[in-house]
């Protein structure tokens, strides 16, 4: 994360999922502790090469609720299931038994503007950019995840970064389900 992070830079890093009293938000602290034990749910943010689509709405002294104007990269904590039933993985399923899987990105194509309610294509906004050099490295340092679920090695498009593989078959949630991650 402190590469791609590196790799990315210059941008801005804000929290989304709370009210707030500072602009920047330490993503990296925050996902640290979410490494630490899976349970520790990542703060939803985002990531703009500027503050312009942003606007703070006060809702005390020095505290807001930032909301983006324009499309910036939305990141939240991203799990998954594993269905005994139908013998196949289910991303972004809210649930006891989902399985913690670190973050997910997304960024939108098209966005509605809030004044003239046209629809425009996002390829010419400022962190449209910012979204192509972060989903290029993504598919340099990671790959789909290669599980094995009752005996049989299934390649799942939830990714895995690469230099994952050393640790993750200590992940305590795929262990109670039964999962395991296959080495590439």
């Amino acid at each position: 994360m402190e590469e791609l992070i590196r790799h990315l830079q210059p941008f801005y890093c804000l929290d989304t999922s709370r009210v707030v009293s500072s602009f920047e938000h330490d993503f990296l602290e925050d996902y640290k502790l979410y490494l630490k034990d899976l349970k520790t749910p990542v703060r939803s943010c985002i990531w703009t090469t500027s503050l312009d689509p942003l606007y703070a709405m006060k809702v005390g002294e020095d505290k807001y609720l930032i909301k983006s104007l324009l499309p910036t990269i939305q990141i939240q904590a991203h799990q998954f299931f594993y269905s005994d039933l139908d013998k196949k993985f289910h991303p972004m399923v809210l649930s006891k038994e989902s399985i913690s899987w670190g973050i997910q990105f997304s960024y939108p194509q098209l966005y509605q503007d809030p004044k003239t309610q046209a629809f425009h294509k996002c390829s010419d906004l400022p962190n449209t950019q910012l979204f192509l050099k972060l989903t290029k490295w993504l598919r340099e340092y990671s790959c789909p995840t290669p599980f094995m679920a009752e005996g049989k090695k299934v390649h799942v498009p939830i990714r895995i970064g690469l230099k994952v593989f050393s640790w993750i078959k200590d992940h305590p949630q795929l262990k109670a389900r039964g999962l395991e991650v296959c080495h590439r």
